[in-house]
């Protein structure tokens, strides 16, 4: 795809942090960000670019400014812990600047396909991101778990992340509970040989209430999740 080409009244010009060119990824929803591809010519590994400044002033505004400052803060408390993705810029005034990390969607691999040393991480990743007292809440969605090409996860896109220090116990562990479920679907779904039956009954148990409760898509939603309610939520 051909490098995108800025309007010179854009305040950062062409070129965001020296790049050389801008790979347009994908274009989000009205009240997502976009994604962009950063390519250096002095040699500096590329990087990723979301941000909102293409989208109406509206959005881009009030609502691009608050989505990117919470994943930003999260990921800013994060830094450091293997298996999440780290940002490439300690600034988010002009978007969020990622490390780009090779590899691709955990939801694009048939079931088996990777070794169990990848769930393994997994599970390490998001047990180290509670320790430091932060929830993700969207790991069910297809394209927040990458795996990169010698198959460790990577955990991507904070937008719908709280930080859990100043809620008392039993709510913070209930918002773990949704992180831990949705990792237990993938290992449902790709790992389904090390599924214990206790894990099987965990997971039948959440669709139960899934099912008798349909508006929980909206209270996560309400949350902050990317996706409008009712959405492409992997079941």
């Amino acid at each position: 795809m051909a490098p995108v080409v800025k309007p010179a009244s854009d305040p950062l010009g062409d070129h965001p942090l020296g790049c050389s060119s801008v790979h347009p990824l994908s274009t989000g929803r009205p009240l997502n960000p976009d994604l962009f591809r950063l390519e250096f010519a002095d040699g500096r590994a590329p990087v990723a670019w979301k941000t909102f400044r293409h989208k109406p002033a509206f959005v881009g505004g009030a609502v691009g400014h608050l989505v990117t400052r919470r994943e930003f803060k999260a990921l800013r408390r994060l830094r450091g812990i293997e298996g999440v993705c780290p940002l490439a810029k300690d600034d988010c005034r002009d978007g969020l600047f990622l490390e780009w990390v090779p590899g691709k969607p955990l939801s694009e691999f048939a079931a088996g396909e990777l070794p169990p040393a990848t769930y393994a991480a997994l599970e390490q990743a998001v047990r180290r991101m509670h320790a430091a007292r932060v929830v993700h809440l969207d790991l069910g969605h297809r394209g927040n778990i990458l795996v990169t090409p010698d198959h460790k996860p990577i955990l991507l896109d904070f937008q719908a992340a709280m930080d859990v220090r100043f809620l008392p116990r039993p709510l913070a562990r209930a918002f773990e509970t949704v992180d831990e479920l949705a990792i237990l679907k993938w290992k449902q779904k790709q790992f389904p040989r090390l599924m214990t039956p206790e894990e099987e009954a965990r997971v039948a148990r959440r669709r139960k209430m899934t099912r008798l409760w349909p508006f929980h898509h909206w209270f996560f939603w309400f949350l902050g999740r990317r996706r409008r309610p009712g959405g492409d939520e992997e079941e």
